[in-house]
């Protein structure tokens, strides 16, 4: 005796086999109704693309951010550069100031400047560290992204192997016994038919 068993619940769409009938291995003794299992895959498939759009986004989001990284590279490298000449100045202008050549106020712009120059420059650091902390968060959120692609994928395929569950074969040859199953009748995972 071999029982035949459903492996998912639902509603008995179609039967092929009447009492004490024979059968041949993997001939389709039974069908349960898949409709409601396909509109979830429908949907589940929809959230996959979902997902994918948002792996799109996290990418070209990291394009952005080493673009912002490199810029705010090279706007240190300016800063730098300004700060540079800023202290030069400060200095030459503090040797002038004092042989009398200029002014006070002159020598206090040279120093005002020098002051703007430094906190550009640090400013421009600041702007370095934001970004790469910025690029790391993206990155973060892209492998949180590729983690859920791979769970929506394994749903997807459990959600597959359930509908192909719904087509119920024989499991050797032989001859059907009494059904215990109608059409349009509801059945339970693991209940015989």
């Amino acid at each position: 005796l071999v029982p035949i068993l459903p492996r998912v619940s639902g509603y008995i769409k179609s039967l092929y086999v009447e009492d004490y009938a024979s059968v041949k291995k993997d001939s389709l003794i039974a069908e349960i109704d898949d409709v409601d299992l396909q509109l979830q895959l429908q949907e589940m498939e929809a959230d996959f693309a979902q997902a994918q759009t948002d792996i799109g986004n996290a990418e070209a989001s990291i394009t952005n951010a080493d673009a912002s990284v490199t810029e705010s590279k090279s706007n240190l490298d300016v800063a730098q550069t300004r700060k540079d000449k800023a202290h030069q100045d400060y200095e030459r202008d503090q040797n002038l100031f004092r042989d009398g050549a200029i002014t006070k106020k002159q020598l206090d712009d040279t120093k005002s400047a020098m002051d703007v120059a430094d906190r550009q420059y640090e400013s421009s650091k600041n702007n370095i560290n934001v970004s790469q902390t910025r690029l790391g968060v993206i990155n973060a959120q892209l492998k949180k992204a590729d983690a859920i692609i791979k769970v929506k994928t394994a749903g997807i395929e459990e959600q597959k192997l359930k509908i192909s569950y719904t087509k119920i074969y024989a499991t050797s040859n032989g001859q059907i016994g009494k059904r215990n199953v109608e059409l349009g009748q509801f059945v339970q995972a693991g209940n015989p038919l």
